[in-house]
């Protein structure tokens, strides 16, 4: 909204989860397999960033691996303890990720994407109304 209305106009990166983990799983501050949510209860996705493509696959919240991370979430149905829980901040214009205690800072030009003035939500799955 701000852009629409403003001169000079604020530039805005925009990049999905699964491009984001997959990029800090090949610089090794993560473990090759994370527990993604969806924003459903009990349903995450356990992907697999071997690959360059992660594969991905609908698993139970209750059957985590304890060699994956977990996606940063504070809904109350989350698992007890944040042990292998990620978490991104913004600090004095510098985004950083904390994993099982150390902070990594996430350099934009690492990721290779590009400024834009407009923001598109991204799903992983297509929303279902009941």
């Amino acid at each position: 909204m701000l852009n629409a209305v403003t001169q000079p106009q604020i530039q805005i990166f925009s990049i999905d989860k699964l491009t984001l983990f997959a990029h800090l799983v090949a610089k090794k501050i993560l473990p090759a397999t994370g527990a993604i949510y969806l924003g459903q209860k009990h349903n995450i996705w356990l992907a697999d960033f071997t690959n360059e493509l992660p594969t991905t696959k609908e698993s139970k919240l209750s059957e985590l691996p304890t060699d994956s991370f977990l996606d940063e979430v504070y809904d109350p149905y989350r698992p007890n303890g944040e042990e292998h829980m990620l978490h991104i901040v913004n600090e004095n214009d510098k985004l950083f990720v904390s994993y099982k205690g150390k902070k990594n800072e996430i350099l934009i030009q690492d990721l290779n994407i590009k400024p834009t003035v407009h923001v598109e939500a991204k799903y992983m799955i297509e929303p279902v109304l009941n």
